[in-house]
């Protein structure tokens, strides 16, 4: 049976192939495969005469792109949205099943055509929008029509899908209840098994006799998009400012890409940090876990978040790590391990305390390793693939040749 994702994801189309620089590449469709046939990936595409280094493939074998309109940002959505209108509606009345990866554009107005047309879907929720689309994450003017409509909207998703898979264990299922009683938890994360073979991944901490500093400064490390405010990034570098004003020694390291990423360069710059914030841009996974490795602390200063991956990857291999008490993190880390959003004053309170003590940031590891094991491979396929047979079951009966 054929499926169809609408995400929220935008591709480049490069030399006849579709190409993706920020994640969820080919690997990632690929698990739709393990009960569908071909994988239909419903997303924003724009031709491309180059694209980013680093860049992957997104679609492959029994995986393909279906074009939308592409547009960035909320002012060029609201121009594009005619067409977009047009061509969720065609998608909609395609023969098969159907997957939305909500919050976002897309899924709701592909959801907004299936439910006319009363054919089921399943949903996987990714994200809280009544937090993404704050007035801090997107700017006021935007936020005030934007935040409403997508949190009206995607309550009505979950009561109206045929079963639901939420990435977080309770956090967003509160805040969005399904109908249904088919309900699934599992994280988009892939964390391999053998991270977890041997406990927390030797050598990190056991030269760490006072402090955790390896060379001449301690190694801070974020990743996340640049293309919204609330991965908090601002707030990070307000808390360095603190940190470094103190005569802490601290470096930044700053993976992901975006818009604002000029800004929080120059916000940076005026800080007097240049020289201690790298913005790296986006990197491959590979690269990614080499800086983990290479890392003293990691911090997620999220204004929102579902279930961040980058988090439990970082936890995954031992890392110490401080976020924000908002979304799905408090599932992850300890109450002591986290600050309230946007609060820089608290954050650099933390980053100081817990770099400072190294029996804390030895219990942080071997804590977070240990809750990032419930997460692996193993167990989030197993629960994806239950999510996927129900989705299939709950398909109507197609005739063999529209299978």
């Amino acid at each position: 049976m054929k499926v169809l994702v609408a995400s929220e994801g935008r591709f480049l189309r490069y030399r006849g192939h579709v190409y993706t620089d920020s994640g969820n590449a080919y690997e990632y469709w690929a698990r739709y495969l393990d009960v569908f046939s071909p994988v239909q990936v419903v997303a924003r595409v724009t031709p491309a005469s180059t694209i980013p280094a680093g860049s992957q493939r997104a679609d492959g074998e029994g995986v393909e792109v279906v074009a939308l309109p592409y547009y960035q940002g909320p002012s060029e959505g609201v121009r594009r949205l005619p067409a977009l209108l047009a061509s969720t509606r065609r998608v909609a009345a395609e023969t098969g099943a159907f997957i939305l990866l909500v919050p976002g554009v897309i899924g709701t107005l592909v959801g907004r055509w299936l439910t006319r047309r009363g054919w089921p879907y399943g949903i996987q929720v990714v994200g809280d929008p009544q937090a993404g689309l704050s007035s801090q994450a997107i700017g006021r003017l935007w936020s005030t029509w934007a935040k409403p409509l997508t949190t009206r909207a995607l309550r009505q998703q979950c009561r109206s899908a045929a079963c639901a898979a939420y990435v977080t264990a309770h956090y967003l299922q509160e805040r969005y209840p399904a109908r249904t009683p088919f309900t699934y938890h599992f994280s988009d994360v892939w964390l391999p098994d053998a991270l977890f073979a041997d406990g927390v991944p030797s050598g990190r901490w056991e030269q760490q006799d006072t402090g955790l500093r390896k060379g001449p400064v301690w190694e801070l490390l974020f990743v996340g998009s640049l293309e919204q405010r609330y991965k908090g990034l601002h707030v990070l570098l307000d808390a360095l400012r603190i940190c470094v004003g103190r005569g802490l020694p601290l470096a930044l390291t700053v993976l992901g890409d975006g818009v604002h990423r000029s800004a929080y360069e120059r916000q940076a710059r005026e800080m007097g940090l240049a020289d201690r914030v790298r913005f790296a841009g986006w990197v491959p996974s590979a690269s990614v876990s080499d800086h983990l490795q290479r890392a003293d602390l990691f911090v997620m200063p999220s204004l929102t978040e579902g279930l961040p991956r980058a988090l439990l990857e970082a936890m995954a291999r031992g890392l110490p790590c401080i976020g924000s008490d908002v979304g799905g993190i408090p599932e992850l880390l300890a109450p002591g391990d986290l600050v309230p959003p946007g609060d820089a004053r608290a954050l650099a309170h933390k980053i100081e305390s817990v770099l400072n003590d190294p029996v804390v940031t030895k219990a942080m590891a071997a804590r977070n390793h240990e809750t990032a094991g419930r997460y692996r491979a193993s167990v989030m396929a197993a629960e994806r693939l239950r999510f996927l047979r129900k989705v299939e079951e709950s398909t109507p009966s197609l005739p063999h040749s529209a299978r």
